[in-house]
């Protein structure tokens, strides 16, 4: 399988967190600039809190919503699954620090792999962070191929874009834990 990835010289950082668009895969780039483009047009501009995400970040956030018991129980997974790296991102330093941010491990998110963005709307220079102006970045971002969090049953997330599904990279479901950390060494300065 051909996974999509940041665009960058080099290798990112394992604890990667920009607001960089120009770290985004090319294609998706592309479609979020339009994106905000087409938002600007009606007075709302598209503001990145989270664009590319390096694993270890990914990991800090699966952690904080989580027990010490849960992490050791997922590390222990991982590692028998041959990610040593990828369980090593789950720390226990980080257990019960925070609200749930995600249910997706090192390697899982569209945000690794340069295919989604997280963001707020500034709209006369005030942020806004829910409302009728995600509804309309939801149809906006649909009519050019993306899909935003609003969409998703289980974990509203109308802030969150990324590719659609036709571009499906829920590595989760196509990779061994295994495979994903060597795809993620191909990006990220993971050691090792």
């Amino acid at each position: 399988m051909l996974l999509p990835s940041p665009s960058c010289q080099g290798r990112l950082p394992d604890g990667a967190d920009s607001r960089d668009l120009s770290l985004l895969e090319e294609t998706f780039q592309e479609s979020v600039r339009r994106l905000a483009a087409n938002m600007a047009r009606v007075g709302v501009a598209l503001v990145p809190y989270f664009t590319v995400r390096g694993p270890r970040r990914q990991g800090q956030l699966w952690c904080q919503s989580r027990s010490v018991r849960e992490i050791s129980v997922q590390r222990e997974i991982l590692e028998a699954a041959g990610a040593p790296k990828i369980a090593s991102y789950l720390d226990p330093k980080y257990s019960a620090t925070g609200r749930p941010a995600t249910h997706l491990l090192p390697g899982q998110s569209w945000h690794q792999w340069g295919t989604a963005m997280d963001c707020f709307h500034s709209v006369a220079e005030k942020s806004i962070w829910r409302g009728s102006t995600f509804d309309l970045m939801r149809d906006e971002a649909e009519k050019l191929g993306l899909v935003t969090g609003a969409a998703w049953f289980a974990a509203r997330e109308p802030n969150h874009v990324q590719l659609g599904w036709e571009r499906d990279v829920s590595v989760a479901r196509s990779l061994t834990f295994r495979e994903l950390e060597v795809a993620l060494g191909k990006i990220y300065d993971i050691g090792g």
